[in-house]
């Protein structure tokens, strides 16, 4: 499959804004990582700050040996504030207390208060989620942790159940997670700018490149489609390095092609010259020939007349005129030949036009017992554009030319096969047919096989054909039982001109 440079830039850029979407998304997670491991942290520091003041309180309440004293009493809750102040000393940030039935504190300690002296007023803003969450421990007399998110800061508290006596008796710890995600919050906006500035710059940059690319190509392609081929003047250099290497390629191959063509153009002018000497010296010696023969017979019988008697002087004179009318048909045949350009070209039916052109020779076909037949036939209402008298003029000589090479008994068909572009005329005879070497020569003025011909006719043919912007055609094949005879096609495209 194959992608325009549009689409593969596009592609480019999608590729660019997939990968920034995806580093987004990995930097949104690695912050929301961070601060679940802050969290994470605290609720393991509250907890084993809970597990160290219960493991205090077993060993001081192991101490009593029979009764131990009421909780109220002023020694105990002296010494349950200093057990709290050292289980906790340990733990930055923790603070906690021992709590007995719904309602009832029986100690505080916050030995690591931010004001460098122990803190032992209760939290009041707290307090209502620190009997709820002990309420429910002592309830489920399981271990229990809360979460409480503020904007700057999670409140995290640990409650559990202490065993008795006396029954109802937790202990519970509570620190404060800040979240500290000022400054990385600040880094992952910083981070997320810089992603959606490079995708947008990335996309702006391509888009630019795309434009001027698209620009400079549009600017060579008007170029070269506004100027024919042969007159294109070397294409101006782009400012794109890659985009100018085509550029001074195409240049050189305009170069060369120019050289082509002016080579070309030489050695065609030098080709019509030597055709047209050539042309010029068959011509010379074809009317040598023809004109020559009856000069050469006419001055034969003059010199007989002069001192015969009447009679012979009448024959002389006679054959004299024979010549002469000779000479006549020579010169209005080549009079045809150079009118040939004169076409005047209109709508015509061509089944009756063929017909009319067989029944034109069918004395002369008759006379020499030979067939004629019209094939192919076109469809009957099959018409087409050229100048009738003329085109009648070309399809009279082919006729012709066929009957003078046919033998007795022989077939001359006559047909039309029209297409889209053109009307091809078809004359085939069972004759002897024409070698493949004489099949060009054939339509060249003087060339002809009969003694008696003047190898006009054919050329007229050409002449014709190519007045009406088509062409002569000999056709050639192996001479055998099933293919002899000659097979001449007069083609004549589809007309514009009237």
């Amino acid at each position: 499959m194959k992608f325009s440079l549009r689409a593969a830039l596009a592609g480019l850029w999608l590729l660019i804004l997939v990968l920034c979407l995806a580093l987004a998304v990995l930097m949104r997670g690695l912050f929301e990582q961070g601060v679940g491991a802050q969290l994470s942290q605290g609720t393991q520091k509250i907890d084993r700050a809970g597990q160290e003041a219960a493991r205090r309180f077993e060993r001081y309440r192991a101490t009593f040996k029979g009764r131990p004293p009421p909780l109220n009493d002023p020694q105990v809750r002296t010494d349950l504030q200093t057990m709290l102040s050292v289980a906790l000393a340990d733990y930055p940030g923790v603070e906690g207390g021992f709590w007995s039935g719904p309602e009832t504190s029986l100690g505080y300690a916050f030995p690591t208060h931010d004001s460098g002296a122990p803190k032992k007023d209760l939290p009041r803003t707290e307090l209502p989620q620190i009997k709820e969450l002990v309420q429910a421990s002592l309830t489920a007399r399981a271990p229990r942790d809360r979460r409480f998110d503020g904007n700057r800061a999670s409140l995290l508290l640990h409650a559990q159940p202490l065993p008795g006596p006396p029954p109802n008796l937790a202990v519970w710890t509570m620190t404060r997670a800040p979240l500290d995600v000022g400054e990385s919050y600040q880094r992952l906006t910083l981070g997320l700018g810089v992603l959606l500035l490079l995708a947008l710059g990335s996309g702006l940059w391509l888009l630019r490149l795309l434009r001027r690319w698209t620009k400079h190509i549009g600017r060579l392609e008007n170029a070269i489609a506004s100027t024919p081929l042969e007159e294109l003047p070397p294409l101006p250099a782009t400012g794109e390095r890659e985009l100018d290497r085509i550029v001074v390629a195409f240049n050189q191959l305009n170069g060369r092609l120019r050289t082509s063509r002016e080579e070309g153009a030489r050695l065609g002018r030098d080709l019509a010259r030597a055709d047209r000497l050539a042309a010029v010296g068959r011509m010379a010696a074809g009317l040598t020939h023809e004109i020559g023969n009856p000069l050469a017979a006419m001055r034969l019988r003059a010199e007989n007349a002069i001192g015969a008697d009447h009679e012979r002087a009448q024959t002389a004179l006679r054959a004299v005129l024979g010549q002469i009318g000779r000479l006549e048909e020579l010169l209005g045949a080549l009079r045809l030949l150079t009118r040939t350009g004169e076409i005047r070209s209109q709508p015509v039916a061509l089944v009756p036009y063929l017909r009319e052109q067989l029944e034109a020779v069918r004395p002369q076909a008759t006379k020499s017992g030979i067939t004629l037949a019209l094939e192919p036939a076109p469809p009957e209402d099959a018409r087409w554009n050229f100048d009738e008298k003329s085109v009648a003029r070309a399809l009279g000589n082919l006729l012709l030319n066929a009957i003078q090479h046919t033998s007795l008994g022989g077939r001359i068909t006559l047909g039309a096969e029209v297409s889209e572009e053109c009307c091809r005329f078809r004359v085939a005879d069972s004759g002897a047919g024409v070698a493949a070497a004489e099949s060009e020569r054939i339509f060249e003025p003087f060339v002809t096989g009969r003694a008696e011909g003047m190898g006009l006719g054919l050329s007229l043919v050409r002449e014709i054909a190519e007045a009406h912007g088509g062409k002569a055609i000999c056709l050639t094949s192996p001479v055998t039982p099933e293919t002899r005879g000659a097979v001449f096609i007069l083609e004549i495209p589809r007309w514009q001109k009237s």
